[in-house]
């Protein structure tokens, strides 16, 4: 049995299975690239499509970003930003 049907058998409130190729948002909906996330920050939000899912250290090194995983997209300023799949919500479209 592999860890992660053990952390399902402990944890049975997660309806969701864990992939390590799948991040998954607050929800339990897994994100991909395109999809349109949002995160909610200082009184406002962070809005867009997902670029990239940050995975690796190799791959946090290339995107500037620090502790994988990390969803990057920018928002509707144009910045570049990147945040935790936790912490995300995908919008429903």
């Amino acid at each position: 049995m592999g860890c992660g049907a053990t952390i399902l058998q402990r944890y049975g409130a997660f309806n969701y299975s864990f992939n390590t190729d799948e991040v998954h948002d607050k929800h339990g909906q897994i994100i991909s690239p395109g999809d349109h996330i949002f995160v909610k920050i200082r009184g406002g939000r962070h809005e867009g499509e997902v670029d990239k899912i940050v995975r690796t250290e190799g791959e946090a090194e290339q995107e500037g970003v620090k502790h994988p995983p990390k969803v990057v997209f920018h928002d509707q300023r144009g910045k570049k930003v990147a945040h935790n799949p936790g912490t995300l919500e995908k919008v429903d479209g």
